[in-house]
């Protein structure tokens, strides 16, 4: 048996403060968005106001609310069937509390070790309903297939998806790696519903609903580090070895102040791999460290 002192340790040494709270209501919970009575495009026919809007929109309003609409999109035109299968494409299983790590087949003693402490370290007892675990759902499938055919990440296939309630009022989901019983492959990613942690983030995030998906990717990014062998504070110490330290924190504050003030913990990789991976990035960093992410995204795996 591991001691909990050993699995704290562990946790704390890889954990990123962000937070979800399931995407609010801009995405659907039905199991066909066409076919819901809010979300489907037939709402628009009992919209008059809006096509009338819309058509006599300029192509730039047009162009802005495709690219603020852009994700909520992806997460409405699937089935819950295909959101499931895309989930199923990336992460080995999806689980919603204790008793589910416990009765889930094939899992290692170390998965299941990292996953009791998962569920006991900072939860609450109050279980995400059918509706939180639906819209949770449709933001991480939205984020993999974003990813995958922008980016050709398709590569994440060995971890758990956690959807869980966080009891700490001002954070919500974490990204953590295991390393349990020496094995560095144990991981989970933990996507934690809190709705009092929303907007008060010092991480890349939009301000909108888009928070959600920029907090997943910014777990992804941790993920991707991982499997490509990334270390932590590698980008920054890239960056320190490239334009000097004056310039590489000047940069990293430019992302994000949680890309800053924890540089050396792995998450400026994460922050500027979110903030990269954005559908509407401007190309705003500093080509260091566009160059570092595209490399940490297509380099070699472990």
């Amino acid at each position: 048996m591991i001691p909990l002192s050993k699995i704290l340790e562990i946790g704390k040494r890889r954990r990123a403060a962000v937070a979800c709270d399931a995407a609010d209501d801009e995405i659907c919970t039905a199991e066909d968005p066409a076919k819901c009575r809010v979300h489907g495009i037939r709402r628009y026919e009992r919209e008059g106001d809006y096509l009338d809007k819309l058509a006599h929109a300029s192509e730039e309003q047009k162009k802005a609310e495709a690219v603020v609409n852009y994700f909520q999109n992806i997460a409405n035109s699937m089935t819950m069937e295909e959101v499931d299968s895309v989930i199923s494409s990336a992460f080995k299983t999806v689980l919603v509390s204790k008793e589910d790590a416990l009765k889930e087949k094939g899992l290692s003693l170390g998965e299941r070790e990292l996953l009791s402490y998962v569920f006991e370290e900072n939860v609450s007892d109050k279980l995400p309903t059918e509706k939180e675990i639906a819209q949770t759902k449709r933001c991480v499938a939205a984020t993999i297939k974003h990813l995958k055919e922008k980016h050709g990440i398709d590569y994440l296939n060995s971890c758990a998806l956690v959807i869980r309630w966080q009891k700490e009022e001002n954070r919500g989901g974490a990204f953590i790696v295991g390393g349990v019983d020496g094995d560095e492959n144990n991981s989970c990613i933990v996507f934690a519903i809190n709705k009092k942690a929303k907007g008060v983030q010092v991480s890349f995030h939009h301000g909108d609903y888009r928070d959600d998906f920029d907090y997943f990717r910014h777990e992804i990014g941790h993920l991707v580090a991982h499997v490509k062998g990334i270390s932590d504070g590698e980008l920054y110490e890239d960056l320190v070895s490239g334009i000097g330290e004056e310039s590489a924190e000047a940069e990293l504050k430019k992302v994000s102040k949680y890309a800053y003030d924890s540089r050396t913990e792995g998450d400026a990789e994460a922050e500027c791999f979110s903030k990269f991976t954005d559908n509407g990035y401007d190309s705003s960093m500093h080509k260091a460290i566009e160059n570092f992410i595209e490399a940490m995204i297509g380099g070699k795996k472990k």
